[in-house]
């Protein structure tokens, strides 16, 4: 049986703007109110998505969400969004800003994914991501529940567990698994913030991922190599709302900051230990020091939220364009190429300024799964891409994006129905 690499991506919708919604995240806040670009925002995603799929990778898409659903608009009480909408604007600029996220662009958020062969049950698990640290981004849970169970009706090796109902989950961007290849035995490592009895309250910026969510996801999905790890206070602080801001892996390979997680050293030590005990191989690092790479230059680089592909001692590293312009990540990329005993051997750079300005980059845009050939060929027609498919996703977003959107945009009666219309459109299932 072949394992295979599937992701499921995420594009951005009509509605992306730049809100400064997301507590913690500094590009997010940096960015509030300025005019943003939906269609740019969703071509680049797309260029993304192209790049991966005509490198033989499996791709598929996590619609944008309908933020005109009658459930989100039920729970903000409003009866009619024609007749409403001055009056939430005139009341709170920002509950409008809260209606039309198009945050679920950032599909590492949508859900946790574990492979049946890491499970004492032998049977996948997807849990739904419940994203209860930000309101705006809530909503996303039921939407991604309903979008996986349709993808996975005719698979039931795989079990969508809904989403927790209490301790803040936001998914796979606090969450890495190692393996020496797809089919093997893996180690899960969940990545958490805060336990909820003693240490939310203790940062500066808001730590978004609990310890308890993470204890209840490894349970649920009978995990057999499980690791809980603490993120780093520091690097939260420093603007690392999320793991993926400040590590990434992919297969036997770990690239981290130093500053990544607490008590770091005995963490690395025992993950190592029990990777080599498993597979007979050790765990590759690559450590990338504060002297190298601040804190700083991480968070606003996102050189740690770049995607890892390929396999083996061929990988490449797909990281956003703003790498290159800072040159001491961009320095340390090369070195990491040129390096005989790093996996890396390749880096392509992706720009990704629309969600990169709204503290997303190509990790982000992605939940990465592991499916055997069964369980690809058992997806919901229309959730794998093609060439067909993509070709219509580009017509679509040409055709119906708007070039530029701010707040006000909203007020407009005419302008609210053509985003409607967009969404009735979608080439997405």
């Amino acid at each position: 049986m072949n394992y295979h690499e599937l992701n499921f991506e995420g594009i951005a919708g009509p509605t992306h703007m730049f809100s400064g919604l997301a507590e913690g995240n500094l590009a997010s806040k940096t960015h509030a109110g300025k005019s943003s670009n939906p269609k740019q925002a969703a071509l680049q995603c797309l260029d993304k998505i192209k790049r991966l799929y005509r490198l033989s990778f499996k791709e598929a898409i996590i619609p944008p969400q309908n933020r005109f659903s009658e459930e989100i608009l039920h729970y903000y009480q409003i009866k009619d969004l024609k007749d409403d909408i001055q009056k939430i604007y005139d009341r709170d600029p920002q509950l409008l800003r809260k209606i039309f996220s198009s945050s679920s662009m950032w599909t590492a958020n949508a859900a946790t994914f574990s492979p049946a062969q890491d499970c004492n049950n032998a049977r996948s698990s997807i849990t739904i991501a419940n994203l209860l640290s930000n309101e705006h981004r809530k909503h996303e849970a039921k939407h991604n529940y309903k979008f996986f169970q349709k993808a996975f009706a005719n698979s039931p090796s795989i079990k969508i567990h809904p989403a927790l109902e209490i301790h803040p989950d936001e998914g796979a961007a606090n969450h890495n698994r190692f393996a020496l290849k797809h089919s093997s035995k893996g180690i899960e490592v969940f990545v958490y913030g805060y336990k909820e009895d003693s240490e939310k309250n203790n940062f500066i910026l808001p730590a978004r991922q609990s310890f308890q969510a993470c204890k209840s996801i490894a349970n649920s999905h009978s995990l057999e190599n499980v690791f809980f790890v603490q993120q780093s206070k520091e690097a939260i602080n420093s603007g690392v709302f999320h793991n993926d801001v400040i590590s990434t892996a992919n297969l036997d390979y770990f690239l981290l900051h130093e500053k990544a997680f607490e008590n770091q050293n005995e963490f690395l030590n025992q993950l190592s230990d029990k990777f080599f005990e498993i597979n007979k191989s050790p765990l590759k690092f690559s450590l990338v020091k504060e002297t190298e790479i601040s804190l700083e230059d991480a968070v606003k680089s996102y050189l740690f939220n770049s995607q890892i592909i390929g396999e083996a001692d061929q990988m490449t590293l797909i990281a956003p364009s703003e790498c290159k312009e800072n040159p001491k990540v961009y320095s340390f990329i090369l070195k990491l190429v040129k390096d005989p005993n790093c996996p890396i051997q390749d880096v392509e750079f992706l720009s990704l300024k629309e969600s990169m300005q709204n503290g997303g980059g190509p990790a982000c845009l992605r939940l990465r799964l592991v499916l055997n050939d069964d369980e690809i060929n058992n997806l919901a027609p229309g959730v794998l891409l093609n060439e067909e498919i993509i070709e219509g996703l580009e017509q679509w977003i040409n055709r119906y994006y708007p070039e530029t959107l701010i707040i006000e945009n909203f007020l407009d009666i005419e302008f609210l129905q053509q985003l409607k219309n967009i969404f009735a459109n979608s080439p997405l299932v």
